[in-house]
């Protein structure tokens, strides 16, 4: 498990790891800076992800961020619901 704060960061543990990642979470927004160019990276190498925003679905769109995804907060207190949610996004 790898966790990245940053957009370079992020990239760099895509290309450090990319065989090794079966499927990740990747926040629309990682430092203020829209992570649409991050998630480019695992569509290109048939890596599943799951986007996780507080924003509206419509507000993801543009970015690259098409379907479903997991809202923020999650809840960590009920860990069963961030699971069905997780299955519905996949």
């Amino acid at each position: 498990m790898a966790v990245a704060g940053h957009v370079e960061a992020a990239l760099r543990i895509i290309e450090a790891f990319d065989c090794d990642i079966g499927c990740m979470f990747l926040d629309a927004q990682l430092a203020g800076q829209s992570a649409a160019i991050v998630a480019d990276r695992p569509r290109s190498k048939d890596i599943p992800f799951v986007p996780v925003s507080g924003y509206e679905p419509e507000t993801l769109r543009h970015p690259g961020f098409d379907g479903a995804h997991l809202p923020k907060p999650l809840n960590a207190a009920a860990p069963e619901a961030v699971r069905n949610d997780i299955a519905c996004t996949l």
